[in-house]
């Protein structure tokens, strides 16, 4: 049987809508879990999320609220496993205070199991750190770490620098962002 003690996060992402100054979303990728004698890796999606900013430098050290669903001003998100999209009704995410590239993040909600009446909503209660999109700054310091442990001296070795990268890569357009410095870094080192 699926209990809170099974849901346990791995780390999160947030990130703005583009057409926003303050409405986001956070993604919190969960460890691996076991449901039903399957084994799950998935995330709860969180979408709308407001009063969020660019790198959470304002959303750091605040607690915000969430009336329980349907009233009025409500956040719900979902996780996926099993086939199916479930219920979590977020009724507190609390970021903590900047610590590097991370923010502590503590969400509580309730998540709601569809299609199997035996299991009854639960409580969860997550801590984990909302892992943040990089820098400039950041993109240089994994392309040079990257380049002195690989060893690499040509673009022939291109490759060798973003496969040491890519695991440490987790929001979109990142690969690029490195793949372009490690070029230009290349080419002046030929």
């Amino acid at each position: 049987m699926l209990t809170s003690y099974d849901i346990k996060a791995r780390y999160a992402l947030s990130r703005l809508y583009e057409d926003s100054s303050d409405t986001g979303w956070i993604r919190v990728i969960l460890e691996p879990f076991v449901f039903n004698t399957e084994t799950y890796e998935t995330t709860i999606r969180l979408d709308g999320v407001e009063g969020l900013d660019d790198r959470l430098l304002h959303s750091a050290g605040k607690r915000m609220l969430f009336p329980i669903n349907p009233q009025s001003g409500y956040i719900d998100g979902s996780i996926y496993f099993h086939g199916r999209h479930h219920s979590v009704d977020v009724y507190e995410l609390e970021f903590g205070l900047h610590t590097g590239d991370t923010v502590p993040l503590s969400l509580r909600g309730v998540l709601r199991i569809g299609g199997w009446p035996e299991f009854q909503p639960f409580q969860i209660n997550l801590r984990t750190r909302v892992v943040l999109p990089l820098t400039s700054q950041g993109v240089e310091k994994r392309v040079a770490e990257a380049i002195a442990k690989t060893g690499a001296t040509s673009l022939r070795q291109l490759g060798s620098v973003m496969a040491y990268v890519r695991p440490t890569l987790l929001y979109e357009g990142e690969a690029a962002m490195v793949a372009a410095k490690a070029s230009s870094a290349l080419k002046t080192t030929q």
